[in-house]
């Protein structure tokens, strides 16, 4: 849950950061943001995608996560209601 006081650059930078930690494969890594629906989210939502634009891709534990990352991105991006900021490719 982020307020809309941590609605800023610092936070983004640092949510980024516990995203990609570990190539994302950490059981604790955040997967949902809940915040309130302003312009400020989408501020912050746009910012979280730059930041998570310029991590570099790594290689995941194996190669069937990788493949099944892939897959489930490929998936989500179906949903009309899924609107991408970033995305970055894994390698098994």
């Amino acid at each position: 849950i982020v307020f809309p006081s941590g609605l800023n650059n610092e936070t983004a930078t640092a949510l980024a950061g516990s995203i990609t930690m570990g190539v994302g494969q950490f059981c604790t890594n955040p997967g949902i943001i809940i915040s309130i629906e302003s312009k400020e989210l989408t501020e912050f939502v746009n910012k979280l995608g730059d930041e998570l634009a310029q991590v570099n891709p790594d290689t995941m534990l194996t190669e069937k996560m990788a493949k099944v990352y892939n897959q489930e991105v490929e998936n989500l991006l179906t949903h009309i209601e899924i609107k991408l900021t970033s995305l970055a490719s894994c390698a098994g």
